[in-house]
């Protein structure tokens, strides 16, 4: 039995025509699209839901906007699952002072490509929580 190749019968027909496409009339391809109808919808009934401050004042309406944004929502967010992300997480237990300095150098030096001199002494300010960084005297 042959596997491949050519065969009999194979192939586009002769004469044979590409799928029919569907060609929108002109004044249908210039109007809103059925997305921008659903948002512009789920607006409207959002902002009639809630008055002036911002407080609700009609449930049933803010439930309907709620379900049009559902309905709405794959046609303009991806999902989270879909987006690459990477993430690398350092967890440090009761480190000391000298353990938390070090693991931030590394960081810095791995961040920047470039080796530091590691200040001697970091210190926060009594005044407010900023980190203090004595200037090196040469």
């Amino acid at each position: 039995m042959a596997r491949g190749g050519r065969r009999p019968g194979a192939g586009r027909k002769p004469g044979g025509h590409n799928r029919p496409r569907v060609v929108l009339h002109p004044s249908i391809r210039d109007t809103i699209s059925p997305v921008e109808v659903q948002t512009r919808t789920m607006l409207e009934l959002w902002r009639r839901a809630h008055n002036d401050e911002g407080e609700m004042v009609d449930l049933p309406l803010a439930t309907q906007a709620c379900a049009i944004a559902r309905d709405v929502a794959p046609y303009l967010h991806p999902r989270l699952a879909a987006i690459a992300a990477t993430a690398t997480v350092t967890t440090v237990e009761r480190s000391s002072p000298e353990e938390a300095r070090q693991l931030a150098m590394a960081a810095l030096e791995k961040a920047f490509g470039m080796p530091r001199q590691i200040p001697q002494q970091i210190t926060l300010s009594p005044e407010s929580s900023d980190i203090v960084i004595p200037a090196e005297v040469p």
